[in-house]
């Protein structure tokens, strides 16, 4: 891969930086969804490093500059997020969702789990290969967690 990548968009630069700029820190939701799979979710801006997605739930994301309730939305990468097992709680700091479990694909060495949240919000996690046993059920109840500093404010 070039050490620098120009994307473009209808005519105009979208985004130039290294993959990694492009990858980890898109700035806008075209870049972070034609690189790959993302987690996207909308909500307002409720603090410096916070997101209000639901009259009662807020989340942590990497910090911006907008005004209190300006809305937003956050990226983070599916393999960023991590399946929280019954009784097992987030480690301090991190943003925690539940849902269910729609669709469940194994891929060898990975496992792709798609999820709808209690708010409406799709996610995808990837996570380490799960053997059949360890993989939760299609219905089932799972929630996950993901460190704040892998949510990134996109443009609008």
């Amino acid at each position: 891969m070039s050490d620098r990548i120009c994307l473009m968009s209808v005519g105009r630069i979208a985004q130039l930086g290294t993959p990694d700029d492009l990858y980890f820190r898109p700035r806008s939701r075209y870049v972070a969804e034609f690189l790959g799979e993302s987690n996207i979710i909308s909500g307002r801006a409720a603090g410096k490093a916070k997101l209000a997605i639901a009259e009662d739930c807020n989340i942590g994301t990497q910090p911006f500059d907008h005004p209190k309730g300006t809305e937003l939305a956050t990226m983070f990468r599916p393999e960023k997020l991590s399946i929280l097992t019954s009784g097992e709680d987030p480690r301090r700091g991190e943003n925690t969702l539940s849902g269910s479990v729609k669709e469940i694909s194994f891929f060898g060495r990975s496992t792709r789990i798609h999820l709808i949240t209690d708010g409406g919000f799709r996610l995808i996690a990837t996570v380490a290969s799960l053997q059949s046993d360890a993989r939760p059920e299609i219905g089932s109840r799972l929630r996950v967690s993901w460190k704040p500093e892998h949510s990134v404010i996109l443009e609008q």
